[in-house]
């Protein structure tokens, strides 16, 4: 299986081994595939790092790492996937437990810190904490400001089992099995959901209507999808919809009267996916990433997009969003993140609508388990986008896909 990246490489995040840019047309992360380091499970982007676990339950990482973002128990900047290491046992307030031998099954960035969480409900968090969104408090004696390894989530009860985890720029979101939804970190735009700007050194639960089964972040706002179909969201009130004020407590979404399937939250934009495959946006979209047309830069609520085909999965960046349809076409509309020949400029450059993009002569494919992901906000969060491809696809992004051959800081 091979793993492709492109977008700015400033800082390593092109995991190519230097610092040049990548178009789509050329992206192929050939150290991960020449290497022979596995096919990918899961993986996901923040504004400028990206980690991969393979289905042998391995670790990589590359890009910015100054805040221990990648877990590699360094800050510093790697410019191609290096391996991070669980250790034997974790020292968690003086106490050593024994570290995670369960599969990991999913992995989340925010701007300047990362998640792993595994099968049987353990997260492990690392990276910058300087807001507690690694969900530990500042007063306690054991505090970092920068986490440089993996650390067991231990701020909520052990009894509660982490389903998902999501993170924005500097806040993270936890979706339990028990169907509950937690929140820490920094709260300027409401993201927390407790009703005031309050910062949430400790999760601290978020009141929603009936059970959750997914959670996502934009930079500073978030959405929930309930088991009965409803979607919820709060923070950032442009990133909504609302350009008056900003959601301090959940609030409903207008939704489309199918089922919904998916949703992805950018810096100013949010997305919804229905059963059916078709896409929805609103909030802000002035570098295009709403996908509505030149016209179309503003959605109080969601509204309809025109994509080419029935669309599978969905994600957004900071200013720019992407689709996998089930042709296998990639989609981008927005702000595109460096050069494409979609776009006939060699820089960045606006598309109003969705635009199929050639992804190094292959073809993305939807598959169960996730691939694209564009980097986040500064994640969405500046978000990273997943997909996979197959043979036959200044917050800095880097997309990743993978495919097999048969997505104010302190």
């Amino acid at each position: 299986m091979d793993l492709l990246c492109w977008g700015n490489g400033e800082l390593g995040q092109t995991g190519c081994g230097g610092t040049q840019d990548i178009s789509p047309e050329e992206a192929h992360l050939e150290k991960f595939t020449m290497a022979k380091l596995g096919k990918v499970k899961v993986l996901a982007c923040g504004s400028s790092h990206s980690i991969v676990v393979t289905v042998d339950n391995r670790i990589f990482a590359w890009g910015d790492g100054t805040s221990g973002q990648l877990g590699c128990g360094e800050r510093t900047i790697k410019d191609r996937p290096t391996e991070v290491r669980l250790a034997k046992e974790l020292n968690v307030t003086g106490e050593d437990v024994p570290a995670v031998g369960a599969s990991i099954v999913g992995v989340a960035c925010g701007s300047r810190h990362s998640f792993l969480w595994t099968e049987t409900g353990q997260a492990y968090s690392f990276g910058n904490n300087f807001y507690a969104q690694l969900g530990y408090d500042f007063q306690r004696a054991d505090f970092k400001e920068h986490q440089l390894a993996p650390r067991l989530f231990r701020s909520l009860p052990s009894s509660l089992k982490t389903s998902q985890v999501a993170c924005g720029e500097r806040h993270t979101l936890f979706a339990l099995e028990d169907g509950r939804v937690a929140a820490c970190g920094h709260n300027d735009c409401g993201q927390i959901g407790c009703g005031s700007t309050e910062n949430a050194p400790v999760p601290r639960f978020v009141e929603l209507a009936g059970p959750v089964s997914k959670v996502t972040c934009g930079a500073n706002h978030n959405l929930a999808l309930t088991g009965d179909g409803r979607l919820h969201q709060w923070g950032c009130g442009r990133a909504c919809g609302n350009v008056e004020r900003n959601l301090f407590l959940p609030e409903e979404v207008t939704a489309p009267s199918s089922p919904l399937r998916d949703v992805a939250g950018g810096r100013w934009h949010s997305l919804l996916l229905t059963d059916g495959g078709v896409v929805f946006s609103w909030g802000i979209g002035r570098e295009g990433q709403l996908g509505l047309g030149e016209d179309g830069i503003r959605a109080s609520a969601p509204r309809l997009l025109s994509c080419s085909q029935p669309v599978t999965r969905l994600q957004a960046g900071d200013s720019y969003s992407a689709a996998v349809t089930a042709g296998g076409e990639l989609l981008l509309w927005g702000q595109i993140p460096c050069g494409s020949r979609v776009s006939d400029h060699p820089g960045r450059r606006r598309l109003w609508t969705p635009q199929s993009v050639p992804l190094a002569g292959r073809k993305a494919e939807e598959r169960r388990t996730q691939g694209v992901v564009t980097q986040k906000p500064n994640v969405a969060s500046e978000t990273s986008a997943a997909l996979s491809s197959r043979q036959s696809p200044r917050s800095r992004k880097t997309p990743c896909i993978r495919f097999s051959s048969h997505h104010k800081h302190r």
